[in-house]
């Protein structure tokens, strides 16, 4: 096995995958829940980068990048879907964990993000916002990748939405107390 290989399955079997089945066991939201949630966090980025873009004049930089994200929001959601009703409920391992683009993906965003770990300490000291916030992006594409490819748990709620809904039930069975 090779080095890159060994890392990869680490961070997809020991990182991300229990990370992913605490939110799923917990809240009820499994890997791709957590993806999209990163996704939406990297069209935002994206967008305030066109905005940052449109600030310092450089007009084609800017509607290249808003025009990007709103086509990366959409185009990625749709395969995603595609991606999570293949495996979702279904007991089967994501087809994305063995893909050698992805793979290839995971290990580049991985070297990406040990190098944006120390840019972003230094961004915040150096009140750069637009640096900040490539550093957040490529952040979150890391971990999308990651949660995109790891396997969920089959369906069930959730700790939190147990308890929550019980709390509901609980208070709507109370007779309200009238004011003296």
């Amino acid at each position: 096995m090779s080095f890159f290989t060994f890392i990869d399955k680490f961070l997809l079997h020991k990182v991300f995958e229990p990370i992913s089945y605490w939110f799923q066991r917990q809240f009820g939201w499994d890997c791709f829940s957590l993806a999209n949630f990163f996704r939406v966090l990297i069209s935002l980025c994206a967008l305030c980068l066109s905005v940052f873009s449109f600030q310092g004049e450089k007009y084609p930089q800017g509607v290249f990048q808003f025009s990007g994200a709103v086509i990366y929001f959409f185009f990625v959601g749709n395969w995603m879907e595609e991606v999570s009703t293949k495996v979702r409920g279904r007991g089967f391992r994501n087809h994305l964990e063995i893909s050698t683009m992805m793979f290839f993906l995971r290990i580049i965003f991985t070297y990406r993000s040990l190098m944006v770990i120390g840019s972003l300490i230094s961004s915040i000291y150096m009140a750069r916002p637009s640096r900040f916030i490539d550093n957040i992006f490529v952040l979150c594409m890391w971990l999308f990748i990651y949660f995109l490819s790891c396997t969920p748990l089959p369906p069930s709620e959730g700790k939190f939405q147990k308890w929550f809904k019980s709390l509901l039930k609980k208070l709507s069975s109370e007779p309200l107390s009238e004011p003296a």
